[in-house]
């Protein structure tokens, strides 16, 4: 049996966003064979609720559905909503030990709730750098 897809890192990731979830899908590295079956990690709006769902459809899907990122920073949660904190930008630094090292250059925090939970407007997330 192998690992799942999540088990490596991936260099870009497609965020797509409806109104009910986020999905998070790995791309395909150029040169690697994708299978017809993807596994994508899939965020339900309001609850934020962490799930792995298949899809059939392979990354990228849609050349202009979603946008690209290079890694989820974390899931933070408040008093009334919780937040997707997601890496959009990044600068090669260069290598450690074979390793890439990267220089965060873009954030962007996706708030999780609805309007129909009551989240207050003043409940807003900021990332320092």
């Amino acid at each position: 049996m192998s690992p799942p897809q999540w088990a490596s890192p991936h260099s870009q990731i497609r965020l797509i966003e409806t109104e009910h979830k986020v999905l998070l899908c790995p791309i395909a590295e150029p040169g690697n064979i994708q299978a017809d079956e993807v596994t994508c990690l899939e965020i339900e709006r309001p609850s934020c609720m962490i799930k792995e769902t298949k899809t059939v459809e392979r990354p990228p899907f849609r050349e202009n559905r979603g946008q690209i990122i290079y890694g989820v920073l974390g899931l933070v949660k408040g008093t009334k909503s919780c937040f997707l904190v997601v890496a959009t930008g990044r600068e090669r630094l260069g290598e450690i030990h074979g390793s890439e090292v990267y220089k965060l250059t873009g954030h962007r925090a996706i708030p999780l709730h609805s309007d129909e939970i009551g989240v207050d407007e003043e409940e807003t997330l900021t990332v320092s750098h």
